[in-house]
């Protein structure tokens, strides 16, 4: 085997067939593919595997060993190549990371998951090529967040690194009918499988990188990166039907994918040419930031710069998209980094200006559909606080928010869920659900039902006021089934409630639609009258 070349499984088989042979005969699949399935199997467990005997196992574990140590050796004799070799991030780039943690469990999984064993097996004994576009996606994905940090933009590099490595991971879940939607169902696999590891910031950002997430508004730089470098790398069926992967230049890749998809009726085709055209922009705000979109190439170019007097029409144009990108990078920065959101909040907390209260409440209800799980919680409880305002307008423009937030009110794009997942199981979505947030709606009617004895009761009557807000903005932005489980917290509290707990409760009833009434709860509402 010639060392100097890039490894090839077969021929890494040869040099270990003799020791696997003393372990365990071959099975009928034959070694390699037994083994790509076995590191499969690990990644996402298969009912319909077929477990290895004790020697089967040393067997398969012998030439991973074998197989791990040529790769290693492989970065260090031949010259880098872009969809095999990976761009590194080195521990400056990782110290001030928001994921820094994650980022720590992410590489140790992939070590311990030979993911990346697995993804160059699939190259060399199947007609598609994982290895060559994940890696692709990774190295574009990197060398734009790299470059973009370098012009000053602030990006999370381990963020964007695990990300992109990880996006399509999931599949390898996607098996038996599943295998037939792979494009729909791996975002779901991709989810589980990073989120189960405890790095729900990554999981977040891998699991979305469809085209069709662009349609939401306000993005983060690192889900941009990835969605931009995802489009262009793409691979086509040589005249044997195996895959070639290559990078495509942005318009290249746009009328290759548009040949590909599916049912494109007029209007799914204006759907994507208005995200192709988001990403276009990106582009081009990022080059006139210095970044060269070429990932041969790490240099910054002079960033364009004129005076705001001299630009002609288009320029003028650009010059805006230019700042929307800016201003949204940095609100998106401040709005999904723990530190920075909790600093916005206290400063929020203490502010005495009308004017900057309801400026934030705005802020916030605008920006929540792409806060974090844990923001939204966080904002619950910020806006719970200013139900105790002099204001009328604060409180109920801030009940108004609750509301929304408690509803998972936003864009209703989600991924397809296999039909094996639980049945209390997410799809993924750019937009972090609360999906807690009927148990947490039954706790929030509590607290504004009988809020703390510490708080005084010109206040408690305030919070207690704002319910009927709260609940009416809830229900408007729910519907069916979903509305059907806010609506039981209320009913099943009325049935036990006395005094002025009736009276509140009945009063909050009065805003929700009669349509989500069963006969059972017109019934408890009679009885409470």
């Amino acid at each position: 085997m010639d060392l100097s070349k890039r490894v090839d499984a077969n021929e890494a088989l040869s040099i270990c067939r003799g020791a696997m042979e003393r372990f365990s005969p071959e099975p009928e699949c034959g070694y390699l593919n037994y083994v790509y399935d076995y590191i499969a199997d690990r990644l996402f467990p298969d009912e319909g595997f077929e477990r290895p005997s004790t020697g089967l196992e040393r067997a398969v574990n012998f030439f991973l060993t074998v197989y791990g140590y040529l790769l290693s050796i492989e970065r260090e004799r031949c010259l880098f190549d872009i969809l095999t070799d990976l761009y590194q991030i080195d521990e400056d780039e990782r110290a001030y990371s928001e994921v820094n943690g994650e980022y720590g469990r992410f590489l140790a999984a992939v070590r311990e998951s030979r993911f990346i064993e697995l993804m160059r097996l699939g190259r060399d004994i199947k007609p598609f090529d994982p290895a060559s576009h994940t890696v692709g996606v990774h190295n574009m994905a990197l060398h734009m967040a790299k470059m973009a940090k370098q012009a000053g933009l602030e990006v999370d590099l381990p963020l964007v690194s695990a990300a992109a490595l990880a996006h399509d991971i999931g599949k390898f879940g996607c098996r038996g009918s599943d295998a037939s939607r792979i494009p729909y169902f791996h975002y779901y696999y991709t989810f589980e499988w990073l989120n189960s590891g405890d790095m729900p910031t990554i999981a977040h950002v891998a699991a979305n990188h469809s085209t069709w997430d662009l349609e939401f508004e306000n993005l983060t730089i690192e889900s941009l990166i990835l969605i931009y470098a995802d489009f262009r790398v793409r691979g086509a069926r040589d005249e044997n039907g195996r895959e070639q992967v290559r990078i495509y230049t942005l318009g290249e890749a746009y009328k290759e994918i548009f040949q590909k998809l599916s049912d494109m009726t007029e209007e799914k085709t204006r759907r994507y040419k208005t995200v192709y055209c988001k990403l276009r922009d990106f582009e081009r705000f990022l080059v006139r930031k210095g970044v060269n979109p070429d990932p041969g190439s790490m240099e910054l170019s002079p960033p364009e710069r004129k005076d705001p007097s001299l630009l002609r029409g288009t320029e003028a144009a650009d010059s805006l998209r230019d700042l929307a990108f800016s201003n949204n990078i940095r609100l998106m920065r401040l709005l999904s980094a723990t530190e920075t959101f909790t600093e916005l909040l206290e400063q929020a907390g203490s502010e005495k200006n009308l004017h900057r209260i309801r400026t934030y409440i705005r802020l916030l209800e605008e920006y929540s559909t792409y806060m974090t799980r844990t923001h939204k919680l966080k904002t619950l409880s910020f806006l719970y606080e200013l139900l105790m305002h002099r204001e009328g307008d604060v409180r109920r423009n801030a009940a108004r928010v609750m509301g929304k937030i408690l509803a998972n009110s936003g864009p209703r794009y989600r991924k397809e869920l296999p039909s094996g997942a639980p049945r209390a199981a997410t799809p993924p979505a750019m937009m972090a659900l609360i999906e807690e947030s009927t148990a947490l709606w039954d706790k929030y009617i509590e607290l504004f039902m009988h809020p703390d004895r510490k708080i005084s009761p010109k206040h408690a009557n305030r919070i207690s006021n704002s319910l009927k807000t709260v609940a009416e903005h809830l229900f408007k932005n729910t519907d069916g089934e979903e509305a059907r489980h806010y609506l039981a917290p209320l009913i099943n509290r009325l049935k036990a409630a006395q005094g002025s707990d009736r009276f509140e409760l009945l009063s909050t009833l009065t805003g929700v639609g009669g349509e989500l009434f069963t006969e059972d709860d017109f019934a408890a509402v009679l009885c409470a009258v």
